[in-house]
């Protein structure tokens, strides 16, 4: 229960682990990073993870929340990528129950464009044929079927919807993730009890290389200034915004085929009258935002824009003006203003081409051999957080295998219990050494 002891699996102990030779080091610790690692020490590889900062502290602490299950593609029948959306989302639901939730999401239609019942009918349909193939038996039973709704059920769960020309809506299931950063932990955990060695503040500094292959990552720690070197003859770059330039001098071709662009999510004191997350969009069309109620607050997104050159990550205020005008005429009972922003969650992505904020429809994956680099040197750049452990677990096996000893994934440690606030207040008034214990037992260890 709240009150026992904390078990910690992750331990950070960096002299250890240059002592060792690894299968795999992997540098960048958000989610492809983490789901990495869990593969690989799940096949029985031996793999350090290397984070410069917290784990997941940037872009994909910056993430929406929500796990789709790819509806939107088979608007446009790509089967392909609707299946790997819905098995990655399974995914959540397996590995992590009680992490990952159900989320209600309402799409009003207004018989325009791809917002109308005679599309969207047929598109739930198949979408609840095809993930009855697809989906795990968990996620089936935690998620309801799709349906179109009358525009009175609209009105009702929704009473601030643009109701000029509302013709119903679409309403359907997805994932939420409450806490991605518990997500992302709990991932990490998993790895570290199947033998993966998972370090924070340890930033990879550069490469040995003999005989042109990697033979160890050089890293420095930022707690300490100590530098290390850990042995290894691959490395998987899943540094997302920073992958480019870690590895430019060594595979400069992945940073020609890096486009960035700026994804950011805005959290709003603003209340948002509905009881699910809403898909709105511009009356005169335009991006397809989700507003999604979180008590008195509103997280709002996404907002996609380019991202030229080494430009930060950061958004100007006049397109954060311009995200907040489009959210208030898209839904003209949500007046949230400049004022009512409580925090910017801004990241990169890749994006299609230079100048544009067009995402990459794939992962963009490299190895640096291809080019003239170092034999050994990987890298992997990811487009959605959804799909992260498929996508990661291919690129491991493609680089090790299928692997020489699987572990059991049911042997994994059981997800941690972690209070929130009501539960937590209530545990420190009851105890207060015990909630004292618990959060330096957290620190700890994550």
């Amino acid at each position: 229960g709240l009150e026992g002891p904390v078990d910690g699996v992750i331990r950070r102990d960096p002299r250890a682990a240059r002592d060792e030779r690894f299968d795999l080091v992997i540098v960048g610790a958000g989610i492809y990073g983490a789901a990495a690692a869990l593969a690989a020490a799940r096949a029985g590889h031996r793999t350090l993870l290397l984070e410069r900062d917290d784990f997941g502290g940037a872009t994909s602490w910056n993430s929406f929340r929500i796990l789709h299950g790819g509806l939107r593609y088979l608007q446009r029948l790509d089967l392909v990528r609707f299946r790997e959306s819905v098995v990655a989302r399974s995914w959540f639901f397996d590995e992590l129950p009680g992490v990952v939730e159900p989320l209600a999401c309402l799409m009003p239609l207004y018989g325009e464009g791809v917002r109308r019942r005679a599309t969207l009918g047929p598109a739930l349909a198949l979408n609840e044929l095809l993930r009855r193939l697809w989906s795990s038996e968990a996620e089936l039973a935690a998620l309801p079927g799709a349906r179109l709704v009358p525009s009175a059920d609209v009105v009702r769960r929704y009473p601030g919807v643009r109701r000029d020309g509302l013709r119903g809506g679409a309403l359907w299931f997805d994932g939420l993730l409450p806490q991605p950063q518990r997500a992302l932990m709990e991932i990490l955990r998993r790895a570290a009890a199947a033998g993966a060695v998972a370090l924070n503040y340890l930033e990879a500094t550069g490469w040995a290389i003999e005989d042109g292959r990697v033979t160890a990552v050089r890293a420095v720690d930022t707690l300490t200034g100590s530098e290390h070197e850990f042995r290894t003859a691959l490395v998987l770059n899943c540094a997302g915004p920073w992958a480019a330039e870690l590895v430019a001098a060594e595979d400069p071709a992945l940073g020609a085929g890096f486009h960035r662009s700026l994804a950011f999510n805005l959290l709003l004191d603003h209340p948002l009258d509905s009881d699910v997350s809403v898909a709105i969009e511009p009356a005169g069309g335009g991006r397809t935002y989700f507003l999604h109620p979180m008590g008195d607050r509103t997280l709002a997104g996404t907002y996609h824009a380019p991202l030229s050159g080494s430009a930060p990550a950061e958004p100007t205020e006049a397109q954060i003006e311009e995200f907040l005008a489009d959210l208030r005429e898209a839904s003209p009972g949500f007046e949230a203003t400049s004022a009512d922003v409580r925090r910017v969650l801004a990241g990169v992505l890749p994006a299609r081409r230079e100048g544009t904020a067009e995402l990459s429809g794939r992962p963009l994956v490299h190895h640096a051999a291809a080019d003239g680099g170092p034999r050994g040197l990987h890298s992997v750049v990811g487009v959605k957080y959804t799909t992260a452990p498929l996508v990661a677990a291919r690129a491991v096996t493609d680089l090790l295998g299928e692997g020489p000893a699987p572990s059991d994934p049911a042997a994994g440690p059981a997800v941690r219990e972690v209070p929130g606030w009501p539960e937590f207040a209530a545990l420190a008034a009851r105890d207060a050494a015990a909630a004292g214990a618990l959060v330096e037992a957290l620190v700890e260890e994550e």
